[in-house]
């Protein structure tokens, strides 16, 4: 069994908490944000990143490191307009999975981030070992990693948690994805982490999931699901903070 404890950090088309885990399913805990403490929204944006806007692809540099980022091209481009809920629907329902989009501004900050954990980290693989599933780090040849699963031999897990680079959608629609190591993510696994969301926030309107192909996942070594949901809240999502790299 594997027990994690883990921070809670979790119209017109325009283009341009804490978590517990246990092995074999997901218990999850859900807290409302506390108007005491600052929270951004999943659409927001940085000021830093802000000077982005207006460009869809190409290449910025940040000002904390000399190394440009770039923009990969987009069938679709990038989001200019926050998705609504009638948008997601139909992107599931016509399996075009390939529309959905950060803005210009959020897709710079992941891009930003995946740099610096390239630099310090083995690969993405041994990175989410270690974020999403508590996995001790080791320090090999200057570079971080984390014992790989034939290693350890363990029990399937599962880590429930927000998105750390959601999509560009209204407030009110929250993204999580499920992640899972030593099997693959179940139909029933997917309706159990539903289920876990509606009863912890407790204003759920309406959920969508789905699995990316082979070809859109970012990381194909650890299988995970998407889901969204919108709240009768209509309250954004706190901004997730990512894990220290």
């Amino acid at each position: 069994m594997i027990m994690v404890s883990s921070s809670f950090r979790v119209a017109q088309c325009a283009y341009r908490n804490p978590l517990r885990f246990k092995a074999g399913r997901v218990v999850a805990f859900f807290r409302e944000p506390s108007h005491h403490r600052s929270f951004g929204t999943q659409d927001s944006h940085s000021s830093a990143a802000s000077s982005l806007a207006g460009s869809s692809s190409g290449s910025h540099s940040s000002n904390n490191n000399s190394t440009p980022i770039v923009l990969p091209e987009r069938e679709y481009g990038y989001r200019t307009k926050p998705f609504n809920w009638t948008e997601l629907e139909q992107i599931i329902r016509d399996k075009d999975l390939a529309r959905f989009s950060r803005s210009v501004e959020q897709e710079a900050k992941y891009q930003e981030y995946m740099r610096d954990m390239k630099r310090q980290w083995r690969d993405l693989h041994h990175f989410i070992l270690h974020s999403k599933f508590g996995l001790e780090k080791r320090w090999v040849d200057g570079m971080w990693e984390t014992p790989l699963l034939p290693e350890l031999q363990q029990e399937p897990a599962s880590n429930l948690s927000l998105n750390d680079f959601p999509y560009y959608t209204e407030p009110g629609i929250w993204h999580y994805v499920l992640w899972k190591i030593g099997g693959l993510v179940t139909d029933a696994e997917i309706e159990d982490a539903c289920q876990e969301i509606k009863q912890d926030l407790g204003d759920v309107l309406d959920v969508l999931h789905w699995k990316n192909p082979p070809h859109l996942k970012s990381l194909p070594d650890i299988d995970h699901a998407h889901i969204l949901v919108r709240r009768a809240s209509n309250l954004a999502a706190p901004s997730p903070t990512t894990s220290k790299l």
